[in-house]
């Protein structure tokens, strides 16, 4: 029984392989484990700081570059706020010696509410926003300063219509806005003189036609010649003045060939110094319608008569 348990025993220890036992392995095999996860934390580790680190921590000099960048950029707007003040100012002060405020709207109004916000944010030290208004005010006074020809032929259109329509108030002062704007303007000139001449012309008018309402053509045509003596452009006295003339002439005509004619009937009754009158009044209504057909026949009745009293005689 023994020298079986022997036998055994030594079969078994032949069976076994060469080596550690299954204890030692495992604990072998545990360590390789933890080396290993400890080099893995090691490289991700190493790894963070490399490509993260740079990002996090900034150099001085990366720190400051903003920070330098805005005091620059805050002086220079603060700079471009003072120059377009000072230009807008300059280019006000000319302006307004030439009474621009008066012609140049709405440009002007809209600059000097434009400058006024500028004021407002150069007092906040809101530089850039300063530098916006006053450069926006300026150029509504270049332009304004360049559309002043523009301005200039509006004025004096807008004069010439209320001078023809006798709005006495509005052209003249149309008219003395183109003087300022152009001192030489000879159309102002003698636009503006027009205008304060017109009310002495429309009181002329008035008295002639009032004149001719009532049957006094004389009357009337001497108010209408110094109505159209006081301003030769304005056509409504030559009107008049012509109409009342022609009335005239007519008249006189009509009472020259009325005379004539009554003449020629008298010398034919028999009264022979009725010839010499016929003449007289013949010449009158000649020198009014020299080619009327009434004056031609009347000259021929007045020569026939002359051979007649040749003959008699």
């Amino acid at each position: 029984m023994t020298g079986k348990i022997q036998a055994d025993a030594q079969e078994t220890t032949a069976l076994t392989p060469p080596g550690p036992t299954n204890t030692q392995g495992r604990d072998e095999s545990g360590s390789y484990r933890v080396l290993w996860l400890a080099l893995a934390a090691v490289l991700v580790i190493g790894l963070a700081v490399i490509f993260l680190l740079p990002a996090l921590i900034e150099s001085p000099e990366q720190a400051s570059t903003p920070v330098t960048t805005a005091v620059i950029t805050g002086v220079d707007s603060r700079e471009a706020a003072n120059e377009s003040m000072q230009a807008w100012l300059q280019l006000r002060a000319r302006l307004e010696l030439e009474r621009a405020s008066q012609w140049g709207e709405p440009n002007w109004s809209q600059s000097e509410q434009a400058a006024d916000n500028g004021a407002r944010m150069l007092a906040q030290r809101q530089f850039g926003e300063a530098a916006r208004y006053y450069e926006e005010a300026l150029q509504g006074l270049v332009q304004l300063d360049n559309e002043r020809y523009t301005h200039l032929v509006t004025a004096l259109a807008a004069a010439e219509i209320a001078l023809a329509n006798n709005r006495l108030e509005e052209a003249i002062e149309q008219f003395e806005q183109v003087l300022i704007m152009q001192p030489e303007n000879e159309d102002a000139r003698f636009g503006l003189s027009r205008a304060r001449t017109r009310p002495a012309v429309l009181d002329n008018m008035a008295a002639g036609e009032q004149a001719e309402a009532g049957g006094d053509l004389l009357a009337a045509q001497t108010a209408y010649q110094e109505a159209a003596l006081l301003d030769p452009e304005y056509e409504p006295p030559n009107t008049a003045f012509n109409r009342v003339s022609a009335a005239m002439d007519a008249g006189a005509f009509q009472k020259a060939m009325t005379r004539t004619l009554t003449a020629l009937e008298n010398y034919q009754n028999g009264y022979k110094g009725a010839l010499i009158v016929a003449e007289r009044a013949l010449a009158e209504a000649t020198a009014l319608r020299p080619s009327d057909a009434a004056v031609i026949d009347a000259q021929q009745r007045v020569e026939q008569a002359r051979q007649q009293a040749r003959l008699d005689s």
